[in-house]
C-alpha cells in the first residue's frame, strides 16, 4: 500500500511539472505576448495601424490562450494593477511581492527604479510614506491596469 501511495504522489507531481512546462511553452500565450510587444514598437515608431494590427492580433492570441487554460483546468493569471497606493507597515519588497504587483518580493527594484522621483529621500528606497501613489511597470508583454 506504501508503494502505491508513494508511486500516486510521485505521478501526481510530476503531472504539476508537465503541466505548468505547458502553460509555459503555450504557443497561443507567445504569440500573444509577441504581438503585443510588437504593437508597442510599432506605437512607439508612430505606426498607429500596424500598432493597433498587431493589438487586435495580440488579443486574440489571449483569447484563444484563455481557452486552452480552461481545456486543462487552469484559471487565467488575475489582473495585474498598475498603480499602487502604500499603505501603512510598506515595504517595497513586501508590495512587490502581493500576486496582483509581481508574485515576487525580489522584484522590488523595478518599483523603486521607477519611482525614486516620488520619494523624499531618492537614494533610500526603505523611506515610503502611507498614501504615495506609485507606478508598477509592467513586465515583459504583461497588460496591467487598476490601482490598489
Amino acid at each position: 500500500m506504501k508503494k502505491i501511495i508513494i508511486l500516486l504522489v510521485m505521478a501526481l507531481v510530476c503531472a504539476a511539472g508537465i503541466f505548468a512546462q505547458n502553460l509555459q511553452d503555450n504557443e497561443n500565450y507567445k504569440k500573444s505576448v509577441d504581438f503585443a510587444r510588437q504593437s508597442e514598437q510599432a506605437l512607439a515608431a508612430g505606426n498607429y495601424d500596424l500598432a493597433r494590427e498587431h493589438a487586435i492580433k495580440s488579443q486574440e492570441f489571449a483569447a484563444l490562450y484563455r481557452k486552452d487554460l480552461e481545456k486543462m483546468g487552469a484559471a487565467a493569471p488575475g489582473p495585474k494593477i498598475a498603480t499602487y497606493k502604500v499603505k501603512q507597515n510598506d515595504w517595497l519588497w513586501k508590495i512587490a511581492e502581493l500576486d496582483y504587483v509581481y508574485g515576487d518580493r525580489n522584484q522590488w527594484m523595478r518599483i523603486y527604479e521607477a519611482n525614486k522621483n516620488k520619494l523624499h529621500d531618492p537614494k533610500n528606497p526603505h523611506l515610503i510614506h502611507p498614501g504615495q501613489v506609485f507606478t508598477i511597470p509592467a513586465l515583459a508583454g504583461e497588460a496591467r491596469s487598476g490601482e490598489r
